[in-house]
């Protein structure tokens, strides 16, 4: 299972990242903040987007009116998404509040969060609705566009975000990205 990283160009397995930078950013938030210890491993609670990217590598970008052929791979993906799994490959096993549909996107996306370690405890799955896709095209410079449908990661309420903090206790760790609504984030 493959993640985009949060600088939006590399997809790859976390382990395999060509940018050591951030890796090595991932590892000193997390230490840091001391996600994890020798003795007591603190729980954390990631907030946040939630995506199934759909990339497209060709020589170019495309531009209006002209079609390109390119490679094609869909891997998992979206900010919040992306985190929980860099600190449960960093050692924590986190909780992750998002929202996912039982669309087959909601489905893939589930599937790789728990195949990455991440406890889903936290997410709401919302039935008949529309999981998170992105279109990101790269060329061969790494240069990249990319268009989002936010679908269930534009909305969410209070009442989800709540439930979701039950799960830690007094000076356990929220860390949110700001891909999700401001207003979610003020509640949390």
């Amino acid at each position: 299972n493959k993640f985009l990283s949060s600088n939006g160009v590399w997809s790859g397995n976390i382990n395999d990242s060509p940018h050591p930078a951030y890796i090595f950013r991932t590892e000193t938030f997390c230490k840091r903040f001391n996600f994890w210890s020798c003795k007591i491993m603190k729980k954390v609670l990631f907030c946040g987007t939630t995506n199934l990217d759909y990339f497209i590598y060709s020589k170019l970008l495309p531009v209006e009116g002209v079609t390109i052929k390119g490679n094609f791979e869909q891997n998992a993906g979206g900010k919040g998404a992306n985190q929980a799994v860099a600190c449960s490959k960093l050692g924590n096993k986190p909780f992750f509040y998002t929202r996912l549909s039982n669309d087959m996107a909601g489905k893939y996306l589930y599937s790789s969060l728990v195949s990455n370690g991440v406890k889903t405890k936290a997410i709401k799955i919302v039935k008949n609705n529309k999981s998170g896709v992105a279109l990101i095209f790269v060329d061969e410079k790494a240069r990249n566009l990319i268009g989002i449908a936010p679908g269930l990661n534009e909305k969410m309420p209070k009442t989800e975000i709540n439930k979701a903090l039950k799960l830690l206790k007094k000076n356990d760790i929220v860390v949110c990205e700001m891909g999700i609504p401001i207003g979610s984030i003020k509640e949390i």
